[in-house]
């Protein structure tokens, strides 16, 4: 007998006395219309395709790695893969797509040593007890296309002992930063800031403790929270360069000012999620058990 898959089951109310129950829900099929979405668990039920395309660095084979049955990252077949190797993540695929794999705003390395880290040649890097993308060196990041404005941002990623930009987007037209979030060691102090036309900030919230995994969401072009709680101060104090193209974990024009971090999930919005963000808040601290 044929299998009936989720999207089918999830339509039938009996077949010979048997009832379905239906196809999870996941936070995209709720909070739709991102922009750009990357995470080591399942996002949106209509991306059918594979969650990142990672590399072993023993023969440089890549290979596509989806999803378990329980939408999470598909750790064993991550194992399988890399062996005794390390594993890198070439791709990281957008799931804010409708369609297969590669369909969405990929956040992409094709420079195999500037490709963060999944693997590290027994087991997969993991924080709090899920998959996380290691961030290791200044250059390790991911490119990923401009987006005209963003409005509303979720990110779950855990600091490391050298911090510097973390997301940086700009605009398509005029290639001036839009949003972009940078960290400093130094000062223990978390920025997000959303310039102006000319780079300059406009609003520059920032929190003052970079320790452990959080989750940090910003909406509005002026509020902006860890883990749920409102930053503990705002003001002016971190001014972005002009870049060149959109990063996770590098400044947009290409220069260092890396980060050694993991990164779990990001969600990037470019309309007005205000009104939802603590419920998303909760579905991501509900998986990541971060606060």
């Amino acid at each position: 007998m044929a299998k009936l898959d989720g999207v089918t089951a999830s339509n039938i109310a009996k077949v010979n006395g048997l009832v379905f129950s239906s196809a999870p829900a996941f936070l995209l099929d709720t909070y739709t219309g991102a922009a750009a979405a990357y995470s080591v668990r399942r996002l949106n039920s209509q991306y059918t395709g594979a969650a990142m395309r990672v590399r072993e660095d023993s023969g440089d084979t890549e290979t596509d790695i989806g999803f378990d049955a329980s939408g999470n990252l598909d750790t064993a077949a991550i194992a399988t893969h890399c062996g005794s190797a390390s594993g890198y993540v070439s791709k990281w695929y957008g799931q804010e797509a409708t369609g297969g794999t590669g369909s969405g705003n990929d956040a992409e390395q094709t420079t195999e040593g500037s490709q963060p880290q999944i693997y590290d040649g027994s087991t997969v890097i993991t924080e709090n007890g899920k998959p996380a993308v290691h961030f290791d060196t200044a250059i390790s990041h991911f490119r990923l296309s401009k987006i005209d404005t963003i409005n509303t941002v979720f990110f779950v990623y855990t600091p490391g002992a050298t911090m510097n930009r973390v997301i940086e987007i700009p605009n398509t037209a005029s290639d001036k930063i839009v949003f972009h979030v940078a960290m400093t060691v130094s000062n223990s102090r978390t920025f997000v800031s959303f310039p102006d036309s000319t780079n300059n900030v406009v609003t520059c919230d920032y929190e003052t403790s970079i320790s452990g995994q959080r989750l940090v969401s910003s909406y509005d072009n002026s509020n902006s929270f860890l883990d749920g709680s409102a930053f503990a101060s705002n003001g002016n104090g971190f001014f972005p360069k002009r870049t060149t193209y959109a990063t996770i974990g590098i400044r947009g024009d290409g220069a260092q000012f890396g980060s050694i971090m993991h990164m779990q999930e990001v969600i990037l919005y470019d309309t007005d999620h205000s009104s939802a963000h603590t419920t998303i808040e909760t579905d991501i601290n509900n998986y990541f058990s971060i606060y």
